[in-house]
């Protein structure tokens, strides 16, 4: 029985060029095809002449869908195909008669699971050349080589051609491993690396049978499409950064490994380019989120900075993600988070003089000037800045452009060293003892003349610090803002609580207390590991997971002789987190202070009842939701986390948490800010 072909045409308003299409694959000298059509919600057109071809020819398939970009339509006809192997045809391009058998008899001959050939570019004035010679890549003299070897060749020398129109492929491995397309554009750039890593041999048909039309209107063609294109060039380089280089056997292969990186560079290069190019000539209002590359950036600002993102993705702005101080790269770097462009500017590029203030200068001068010339002076710009010390780049943003700043509050430096002790800071400004408290006052008035003369609007995350900034930072109320920190929950794990217990494996009847966070001195954890040494002589089913990077060592010292009941998970992702809050009876944020509780909301999110140190934004939380209960006060932190758990753990794992006020913390957060920016949704937005 002879080889089954799956020609596969994706169609989105091609009406005018897809007979041509259709009729050169249906004439084919080897017959045994199969042709499936999908129209990618076509608003023209494309659908009724596709089907007129249907009542000709038995082997056409035609299926509609809405229009769901080329990636989605790319995997409607790999999943509807049938055939030992697979040929794509864009629906505006054709293919030479003798295309199926040459490329199927150079298969099997090879017993290849790709073979590659070129493309015959046709331009308007009907003039055509060969495009895509992909010989560079095989050894000479060779025509089959393993898709790894590929892969290494294609970047090493430059020769990379991501189409996979044209190409013909084994179905076979394309199922078995679920590689798939993704990307509005570009989709061929992500689905050829991952096709490459299962491709056992790939072979080279050395001539051009396939003519691809050149055309301005095209998607790929269109400068309207720059943004999207930029954007989905970076999503696919930031999806190999996270799978690809995380492969252990594959990564062993040291010349792999840097063609690996070396590819990631290219496309987020590309992408940079691309989405300079869209700046330049963009009109749009601009909103600069601002962040810190740091461990915060992993936590609460990181999670505040992320709702952001998706607040404003849907925004008829532009929206550019701006990292300041980051400490692993050498160059700006461009690439995707939270769906938005993110430029990193790393730190290390500061002259090291010793003058760290004039270095510091520089170094803001540096990042504004690089947007300057690339925002100029006609557009309407909002810098979202959370972290304080970069007065110099707010200023120029400012003074120079115009700039709206807004300042959100996660923190103040002062806090940190006095745990929010409004008191002790207040005796400070009035009359400091030592340097370190020289320090301090120095600091708080750095912060109380930036957020004064620089910030147009600053938003507090909790009532306490909107008090604060009020009445200790004497902010007039007109540029001040509550607005609770943004909290986009992640959605909660459909397993029981039992199965979560034996996938993670816990006991049934283990009692397990969770904390979620840094593991650092001023989150108490510490002290809760103190306090947990007694708990477990009372209660031997007791185990405590700590959830977070951090201090490990001091934190491992702490735990002896205790390492069995005491579970170090390091960061994990979200969904991690959410499936160890549902699995366990208690949570716990025993901080020294905090500005906002976000993980007790969480927490409380999942069901859990939850402990918390009355201190700054935990008080308040407690005070909102019901089963939030405060830990006893005026005595050793280590004493009362042991005696709320030793004495309430009962009580406390029959509690439920009331959730009324959690819509206070997330439905009010995207209003809020969309007030305070003036900005509204764009039903024309979308992702990568």
């Amino acid at each position: 029985m002879e080889s089954l072909i799956s020609v596969l045409i994706p169609a989105h308003n091609t009406a005018q060029y897809i007979p041509e299409c259709l009729e050169s694959v249906l004439s084919q000298s080897y017959p045994h095809i199969e042709v499936i059509v999908v129209d990618d919600g076509s608003t023209d057109d494309t659908l009724v002449v596709t089907e007129s071809y249907v009542a000709l020819d038995s082997r056409i398939r035609v299926i509609h869908t809405s229009h769901n970009g080329i990636a989605e339509a790319r995997n409607t006809c790999l999943k509807e195909a049938d055939g030992d192997y697979i040929l794509f045809v864009d629906s505006d391009d054709w293919i030479d008669k003798d295309t199926c058998r040459n490329l199927l008899e150079f298969a099997i001959s090879r017993q290849a699971d790709i073979v590659f050939t070129g493309m015959n570019i046709v331009q308007t004035d009907g003039t055509s050349y060969m495009f895509c010679d992909r010989s560079a890549n095989f050894p000479q003299g060779r025509d089959t080589m393993t898709g790894i070897d590929y892969f290494i060749r294609m970047v090493e020398t430059g020769c990379s051609y991501p189409m996979v129109a044209g190409n013909l492929y084994r179905r076979s491995f394309i199922e078995d491993n679920g590689i798939e397309f993704k990307g509005e554009f570009h989709e061929d750039e992500y689905f050829t690396p991952y096709s490459l890593i299962y491709a056992v041999k790939v072979s080279l048909l050395p001539y051009a049978l396939y003519y691809y039309r050149k055309r301005p209107n095209s998607i790929m063609h269109s400068e309207g499409n720059l943004k999207a294109r930029a954007l989905a060039l970076g999503y696919i380089a930031g999806c190999f950064a996270d799978t690809l280089t995380k492969d252990e056997e594959l990564m062993a292969n040291t010349r792999y490994a840097r063609a690996l990186y070396t590819h990631i560079g290219n496309l987020r290069n590309e992408a940079a380019e691309l989405y300079d190019y869209y700046l330049i000539r963009s009109q749009k209002d601009l909103i600069l989120i601002q962040s810190e590359r740091s461990i915060s950036s992993q936590y609460g600002i990181g999670t505040y900075v992320r709702h952001l993102c998706e607040v404003l993705i849907d925004s008829c702005r532009d929206v550019i993600q701006v990292e300041l101080n980051v400490y692993d790269a050498i160059n700006v770097a461009f690439s995707v988070k939270n769906g938005l462009p993110c430029y990193a500017f790393p730190k290390s590029g500061i002259p090291n003089s010793g003058d760290s203030e004039r270095n510091e200068a520089k170094y803001q001068m540096g990042v504004f000037y690089y947007f300057a010339s690339r925002i100029g002076n006609g557009r309407k710009i909002l810098c979202h800045f959370n972290a304080f010390n970069y007065e110099t780049l707010a200023g120029l943003l400012r003074e120079r452009l115009h700039a709206r700043i807004v300042f959100t509050v996660h923190y103040t430096n002062w806090g940190f060293s006095l745990y929010g002790n409004h008191t002790e800071l207040r005796r400070i400004l009035n009359s400091p003892a030592n340097d370190a408290e020289v320090s301090i006052r120095a600091t708080y008035e750095r912060e109380k003349k930036f957020l004064n003369e620089q910030c147009d609007s600053v938003i507090a995350i909790a009532r306490h610090s909107y008090e604060s900034l009020r009445t200790i930072y004497g902010l007039p109320l007109k540029r001040l803002h509550l607005i609770y920190n943004g909290i986009a929950l992640p959605p909660k794990s459909s397993l029981s609580r039992s199965d979560l217990r034996a996938k993670y494996g816990f006991n049934p009847s283990d009692i397990i207390i969770i904390f979620a966070g840094r593991i650092t001195k001023g989150k108490g954890v510490f002290e809760l590991i103190e306090a947990f040494s007694r708990i477990v002589n009372d209660i031997s089913t007791a185990r405590l997971i700590i959830a977070g990077d951090g201090a490990f060592v001091p934190a491992m010292e702490k735990c002896t002789p205790y390492w069995n009941k005491i579970h170090f998970t390091g960061f994990v992702k979200p969904e991690i987190l959410v499936e160890l809050y549902m699995l366990s009876d208690l949570g716990i944020v025993p901080s020294l202070h905090e500005e906002f509780g976000y993980v007790a909301v969480e927490m409380a999110y999942c069901g859990l009842p939850v402990l918390v140190n009355p201190k700054g934004g935990l008080c308040e939380i407690s005070s909102l939701i019901e089963g939030v209960i405060t830990l006893p006060s005026g005595i050793p932190l280590s004493d009362a986390i042991y005696e709320a758990i030793s004495n309430y753990i009962e009580t406390l794992r029959k509690s439920k948490c009331n959730s009324t006020y959690l819509n206070e913390f997330v439905d009010s957060f995207p209003k809020r800010i969309r007030e305070v920016y003036n900005v509204q949704p764009s039903a024309m937005a979308g992702r990568p």
